[in-house]
């Protein structure tokens, strides 16, 4: 849920018609249509485009379009690096928010721990076999001379 595209209509088009929401994962996106850059798109709202395929493999074009006052670059650059470094994909490469990305960060950080203390536990283990397996050698060694020095 983390790499998705949400949006919320407060209205539509008929006014008997509950609001619409949508998400769109960014694995389903396969273009990303620049936007034009005019003069009158200082003036209108802000609009992308992007393909998208469909569950059912048919491709469809989607265009968004945004009112208000937003960091409309900020936002687009955001979508841009996420979509483009496929972050769906990776290791947490991407910012995670909120209380679930508080939660698996302080998991990823007690399965670190658990997993260095196992293998240093598992060396302490190895380390010992060879101490003992030293120490008896050392012991028969010191055996087999004390017997040798009373002949």
């Amino acid at each position: 849920t983390t790499h998705r595209l949400l949006w919320f209509s407060s209205s539509s088009s008929s006014s008997a018609a509950p609001p619409v929401s949508a998400s769109i994962p960014l694995a389903s996106i396969t273009h990303i249509f620049s936007p034009k850059k005019s003069i009158k798109s200082i003036f209108t709202y802000h609009r992308i485009r992007f393909q998208v395929t469909a569950t059912d493999s048919r491709s469809v074009v989607i265009k968004v379009v945004v009112r208000g006052k937003v960091d409309w670059d900020g936002f687009l650059g955001n979508v841009w690096d996420c979509w483009r470094g496929r972050a769906w994909e990776s290791d947490g490469s991407v910012r995670m928010v909120g209380v679930a990305g508080i939660l698996r960060k302080e998991q990823k950080m007690w399965e670190t721990t658990e997993k260095s203390l196992q293998n240093a536990f598992q060396d302490l283990n190895a380390l010992m076999v060879i101490t003992i397996s030293f120490f008896f050698s050392l012991f028969s060694f010191n055996s087999k001379v004390n017997a040798a020095s009373k002949q």
